[in-house]
């Protein structure tokens, strides 16, 4: 299977064409109350620019991605290193119908990154490899 390259978190920029229709759930249960205070903005933050960011770098002309992204807090260490499992989920539209059936499904339980309060997404280039793990390529 060929290396597939998202770009996942960039500098927030608003942009007004939308290519994702994007859910965003967090569940941090598995950690203490003080990251889950932390954390507490994360999945809103995170849906907003997948919402607002424009992926195809052309105008968009078809029907927005509807996709879900289920994300499962499992650690942290050094108060800002994030372990997860996160689920990636896109539908696509039953022909003429309001229902919606998956079209892919991806889940990676051991995605690692840095988070922050209060800063800015940055560019984080991930590569989803044949094994189906997401890897961190570049920090900018």
């Amino acid at each position: 299977m060929k290396k597939l390259i998202l770009l996942f978190f960039l500098t927030v920029n608003v942009v007004f064409s939308q290519e994702l229709d994007a859910t965003v759930i967090v569940n941090s249960e598995n950690l203490s109350i003080r990251y889950r205070e932390i954390l507490v903005d994360f999945g809103p933050m995170i849906q907003t620019y997948l919402n607002t960011t424009k992926f195809s770098g052309s105008p968009w002309e078809f029907e927005n991605v509807k996709c879900s992204f289920n994300i499962f807090f499992s650690t942290v260490s050094d108060e800002s290193n994030y372990t997860a499992q996160v689920v990636v989920t896109s539908m696509r539209r039953v022909y003429q119908s309001d229902k919606f059936s998956p079209m892919m499904v991806v889940n990676d339980g051991t995605w690692a990154f840095v988070y922050e309060k209060n800063q800015s997404i940055f560019l984080i280039l991930i590569i989803l490899t044949d094994s189906l793990h997401f890897s961190t390529i570049m920090h900018i």
